[in-house]
């Protein structure tokens, strides 16, 4: 893998972009069963939640960013980088249509409209969605980087054992392709066992 820090930004940021929505997913049974004066009380512990979305956009570009060295370097993790940054684009469309609302017509929870119990469903059920985008996000990128590491780690034994190995999206099949000449230990076994006096035929083999 890269020796540059984007793929453990990546990673990390979209870690964090998953706190947040995680919390309002868990929170979500409790907190729609509490009356109007207990749920306003309660949305005001997330003043300041905001900056979190200083790490989703974050989370965004870096993953974009992976996808694409992925899509030039390692074919193979392209598809689940990709994945990680078209999740995080959807969470984030479903936090502005769902969740944004909202915290406009409530002024973040500070004022009671008369459909408060309508908006407080798309609140929390905009934020259940986007853990379960965000969840899978973070999968996706960091099964992306496990299978960038593997095909990294099958490049460095093969050259370790100077056998040519084709990644997926490069010619070749992707497997080892042993040597085509002969096996020293096998040029010795066939020396030993031939005769002496014997003809040496046209590939070496003893004949009498």
């Amino acid at each position: 893998m890269s020796s540059k820090p984007l793929p453990f930004i990546a990673l990390l940021l979209t870690a964090l972009s998953l706190v947040p929505v995680g919390a309002h997913f868990f929170e979500l049974p409790n907190k729609l069963g509490l009356d109007q004066h207990a749920y306003f009380t309660v949305q005001a512990i997330y003043r300041g939640w905001a900056f979190f979305g200083i790490a989703l956009v974050g989370a965004i570009l870096a993953d974009c960013g992976l996808a694409a060295a992925a899509r030039r370097r390692q074919p193979a993790a392209f598809p689940w980088a990709l994945a990680g940054a078209l999740l995080m684009v959807a969470s984030l469309a479903v936090f502005f249509v769902w969740v944004f609302p909202t915290n406009q017509a409530t002024a973040n929870w500070t004022i009671v409209p008369p459909d408060w119990e309508r908006l407080r469903r798309h609140w929390e059920y905009g934020h259940a969605v986007s853990a379960i985008l965000t969840a899978g996000a973070f999968c996706s990128v960091a099964w992306a980087l496990l299978e960038w590491a593997i095909r990294i780690s099958l490049n460095s034994i093969a050259k370790r054992l100077r056998i040519p190995y084709a990644t997926p999206g490069s010619q070749g099949s992707g497997r080892a392709n042993l040597p085509k000449h002969e096996p020293d230990s096998l040029r010795i076994q066939e020396k030993k066992n031939r005769r002496p006096g014997s003809r040496i035929g046209p590939r070496g083999w003893g004949n009498e």
